[in-house]
């Protein structure tokens, strides 16, 4: 029975018996355990376009054009061998590469867009070919590659390619578009449609759908790091939109600690305003017991209105600037809205767009105000001249009464006080009280800003978490898929890592290592530890304005 395997494949003109319930072929798989060829007809056609126009069609799924190919085909005729036109498949795939270089000139190798092998003896090639591949697609090393693997792998390409040598990948997208990406060594991918350049294509995400690239040493290495390279190389590309959010929510984390960072030191500030303010009130109490401050009263009331007269007019400047800011910002958004024009709806949007026109006079009304406010600040300008003007006037009145003043005082014994100083003991009283008013409004605003960034990081180790539930969705998909790879993650596992991170940030700062293995072992990270503040600072050797400092920085930079 063997022997008759081996030499008989198929069997002809099997639809020439006429019994209808096919009793011939139950027959046939009875004498044959079961074990049935596959059936094969001739034809008489006198064109190859007349294969399979009267009866259907055959296809056969073959790795070459020769008949050991045809006939290894109708052996395992179950999985070679369809009635039907296969379908186009739905995966992008290399065609082909065409290389132009030192070793391979002007040769062309051919892939399926299955399976491909590789197969020979040490230094035949093999991995040149796989690197150039790699090269051309410019799928980029891991992470924590060996340097000496990097530089192996890079000087196979250039001993394969040459000193401007040149590789050409004929590749087809998911849609079944053609593409050939060429790559000259030293220089950037290209990518041409119809020989035509096609700038700003991404290779990796709109040609070849997210390649996984695994070198000679890849799954054998052991190395620091090597698990994160694994598992970003099998699920890294498919991370894309998640990464994207994680970015976004960490650039709005570190804004929120630059708003909280700049107030880190509002305590100290209030101290110091705070205390400026008591000597100067204390200091000017030795003017008040001769009766200065009322002598003075005409000077310090017109250097008082003059210092409103310019904190009203920075104050208009900088709303001004705010406003043109903000127009800046929306107006080229804004107008541009209107020049749509819709293929399918256009009357919709012409009724669409004449309510949105309200929008755009509101706009121009806002321009109208900046530029109003504009020539209303011009006209305060010129009356803050005219009071200076005014001030002016009464310069002589002024000089006059310092000497009266200073006569009274020597008259007294009290001629060691120095008028000069008196305005600017007032105008100290005056700019600390302003500057604590506006500190404890921050100071107000400091309880809402750390909620927010409390808020901040709950919506960040989410996304994380999300991450982190995709990359195990994945690997469980291979794992499932095969037995011999198992690979196992754990979120916020790597306590090593932490560690060494903690101990680099903090480095200098004399903290004992029993702190840092306390606070790993009790907090997955800065985000869990900035959240339970109150309890981490109170490690003895851990000083809290030195967390808290450390924690912002992290998270300004992240």
């Amino acid at each position: 029975m063997k022997r008759f395997f081996k030499r008989y494949s198929w069997v002809s003109e099997s639809r020439t018996y006429d019994v209808p319930d096919r009793t011939c072929r139950k027959k046939v798989k009875n004498w044959l355990n079961n074990w049935y060829p596959a059936e094969v007809e001739g034809c008489d056609c006198k064109s190859i376009n007349e294969i399979g126009s009267k009866d259907g069609e055959t296809w056969l799924k073959i790795g070459d054009f020769t008949f050991e190919s045809v006939k290894y085909a109708l052996v395992d005729h179950t999985n070679r061998v369809k009635p039907c036109r296969p379908e186009p498949y739905k995966h992008s795939h290399i065609k082909s590469i065409f290389l132009e270089g030192e070793t391979l000139k002007d040769k062309t190798i051919s892939f399926s867009p299955e399976l491909n092998t590789l197969i020979g003896i040490r230094g035949s090639g093999k991995s040149s070919i796989l690197e150039a591949v790699r090269y051309v697609l410019d799928i980029p090393f891991g992470e924590n590659a060996l340097k000496s693997e990097v530089e192996y792998r890079d000087g196979l390409v250039y001993h394969t390619l040459g000193s401007g040598g040149k590789a050409v990948i004929t590749a087809v997208d998911q849609y079944g578009s053609e593409f050939k990406i060429k790559r000259i060594l030293n220089e950037l991918p290209e990518v041409y449609v119809d020989d035509k350049l096609q700038p700003g294509v991404s290779i990796r995400k709109t040609i070849i759908k997210d390649p996984i690239y695994f070198g000679q040493k890849d799954l054998s290495s052991s190395g620091e790091g090597f698990e994160k390279d694994l598992v970003e190389k099998l699920v890294g590309e498919s991370l894309y939109k998640i990464r994207g959010q994680v970015e976004e929510k960490k650039q709005a984390v570190a804004e929120i600690v630059g708003r909280l960072q700049n107030l880190t030191d509002i305590d100290e500030k209030i101290n110091d305003y705070t205390q400026k303010k008591l000597d100067a009130e204390f200091n000017l109490k030795k003017f008040e017991e001769y009766g200065i401050e009322e002598k003075f009263r005409k000077q310090t009331d017109f250097d008082r209105d003059e210092r409103k007269i310019e904190q009203i007019l920075t104050d208009i400047d900088e709303y001004r600037n705010d406003l043109d800011s903000f127009i800046s910002q929306y107006e080229d958004s804004i107008k541009n809205n209107q020049t749509y024009s819709s293929n399918q709806n256009q009357d919709f949007f012409e009724s669409f767009l004449e309510e949105y026109n309200k929008i755009i006079n509101i706009l121009e009304k806002h321009k109208s105000d900046s530029r109003e406010i504009g020539e209303i600040l011009k006209a305060l300008r010129l009356k803050s001249e005219q009071f200076i003007g005014f001030k002016k006037e009464f310069s002589d009145d002024f000089a006059k009464a310092r000497r009266m003043i200073e006569k009274d005082l020597k008259e007294k014994g009290a001629a060691a006080l120095n008028l000069e100083e008196y305005p600017a003991l007032k105008r100290t009283i005056d700019n600390s009280t302003k500057m604590l008013d506006a500190l404890n409004k921050q100071k107000s605003r400091a309880t809402e800003i750390k909620n927010d960034l409390l808020d901040a990081l709950t919506d960040l180790n989410n996304l994380w978490h999300d991450e982190f539930l995709e990359i195990n969705n994945h690997l469980e998909k291979i794992n499932n898929k095969q037995s011999s790879l198992k690979i196992e993650v754990e979120f916020k596992g790597d306590k090593t890592g932490f560690l060494d991170y903690m101990k680099n940030v903090f480095r200098g700062s004399k903290i004992r290592e029993n702190t840092f293995l306390t606070l790993v072992s009790e907090y997955p990270d800065f985000s869990a530890m900035y959240s339970d503040f109150e309890s981490a600072k109170k490690r003895q050797d851990l000083l809290p304005r030195l967390l808290r400092n450390t924690f912002l920085r992290i998270y300004r930079i992240c």
